[in-house]
């Protein structure tokens, strides 16, 4: 074995040898802390969520409405997730009256019925968008 060879060998040696005691050293959590946003197995008007079938995709959004902005009449085909992160929302759903959700708030979107959402706040409202989709299908599906 040449000398370089020699050293890697060595330095390789070396560092995984110390790997064991700094991993030992810091298994417990630190500096980190966790607050239940939702748990739940049902949408916002209280049916049981459906998760559909297929290769699963997973897709976060970060959505933004100006002051008296609002989405397109829609509907979800996929399990989706909403956690508001500032502002205020107005969810109106078909044949239900209209739900307020504020900063902090989260819930999950019905599935296959009409919708629309709000900003009924004075600045912008933005909001955490997760959807626990399948590759290549659609999240959401404007319906007018």
């Amino acid at each position: 074995m040449n000398l370089t060879a020699a050293l890697v060998v060595a330095a390789a040696i070396s560092l995984t040898a110390s790997l064991p005691a700094i991993a030992q050293d810091d298994t417990a959590a630190a500096g980190v802390s966790r607050k239940e946003v939702l748990a739940t197995a049902v949408n916002l008007l209280a049916e049981p969520i459906a998760y559909p079938t297929g290769a699963a995709m997973m897709t976060a959004e970060m959505v933004s409405f100006e002051p008296g902005g609002h989405t397109a009449l829609h509907q979800h085909p996929v399990l989706s997730f909403v956690q508001v992160l500032e502002g205020e929302l107005e969810v109106r759903v078909e044949g239900h009256e209209p739900m307020r959700f504020t900063v902090g708030q989260a819930f999950v979107e019905p599935q296959n019925i009409n919708m629309q959402a709000f900003n009924v706040a004075d600045g912008p409202t933005k909001l955490l968008v997760v959807y626990s989709g399948t590759e290549g299908g659609k999240n959401m599906v404007v319906t007018q």
